[in-house]
């Protein structure tokens, strides 16, 4: 009979051992594992920020020349700095009154010229040899 009960105390005592010591390697388990970052799902857009700091440049871009016009030249609309332009937007106007006003000068200065040309020829005549 004492050999049952030491048996049965040994057995016991071994099943308290295996208890513990899963109880323990449970307990460490989540320290090992990896933690994973997780949020509450949501609807809506996703906006992501970032900030940094440095230079940006542009990956197509072109040196706008301004025409000689000889003259004060004045700029009347101008597109927004970086925005974006598209073939034939207007990205820069200049005052062209004044190129305007010489151009009308330069058709009046014309005009009187061919007058007084047609004023100084002689009127033609009729060929008489041509006349029935």
């Amino acid at each position: 009979m004492f050999k049952k009960v030491v048996f049965r105390l040994l057995g016991l005592a071994i099943l308290v051992g295996l208890g513990y010591g899963g109880y323990r390697f449970f307990k460490q388990l989540p320290e090992r594992q990896e933690q994973v970052a997780t949020a509450k799902v949501q609807r809506g857009d996703v906006v992501i920020r970032a900030f940094s700091r440095g230079e940006l440049h542009a990956v197509r871009s072109a040196t706008l020349l301004a025409p000689n016009l000889f003259g004060t030249v004045q700029v009347t609309r101008l597109a927004p700095v970086g925005s974006l332009a598209h073939e034939k937007d207007l990205v820069i106007e200049y005052d062209d009154s004044e190129r305007q006003a010489a151009i009308e000068e330069a058709r009046l200065g014309v005009q009187q010229v061919t007058s007084r040309s047609n004023r100084s020829k002689p009127p033609r005549r009729s060929n008489p040899a041509r006349m029935p």
